[in-house]
């Protein structure tokens, strides 16, 4: 799955409970923005419920990000590393869109921007 993030736009992990998708999503969500500039890279993170979001997803970056030394710092649901002006940058962060709101996804901009779908058989298309 993690090899596969270089090659392809889409990559999907359908598996059993317990397997290691979200340590594998937590990981690739925290490499993705470290890999570019600070200010070029936004990572979101999503999933059918924000408490799935916060309690599942994001207990797992707030660890993942002083073990493994990266710079910056973790609040409930966003990441945000110092650019090169010392200045705070949001590059990954946490939501749930409401169930019938088409649009909550869109106005998101960034030329390298991941999207770490967890649970997606509960969102709608």
């Amino acid at each position: 799955m993690l090899d596969a993030i270089v090659d392809h736009k889409r990559i999907a992990a359908p598996a059993g409970f317990g397997v290691g998708k979200t340590h594998l999503a937590v990981r690739s969500a925290v490499w993705c923005t470290n890999v570019h500039p600070v200010g070029t890279a936004l990572c979101i993170t999503t999933a059918t419920r924000f408490r799935q979001v916060q309690r599942q997803l994001w207990p797992h970056i707030r660890k993942v990000v002083p073990r493994a030394g990266l710079s910056g710092y973790c609040d409930t649901v966003q990441y945000k590393m110092p650019d090169a002006y010392g200045q705070d940058v949001v590059v990954t962060y946490g939501f749930s869109a409401p169930t019938n709101d088409e649009v909550a996804m869109q106005g998101i901009h960034m030329p390298h921007m991941p999207l770490i779908v967890d649970e997606a058989g509960g969102i709608n298309p």
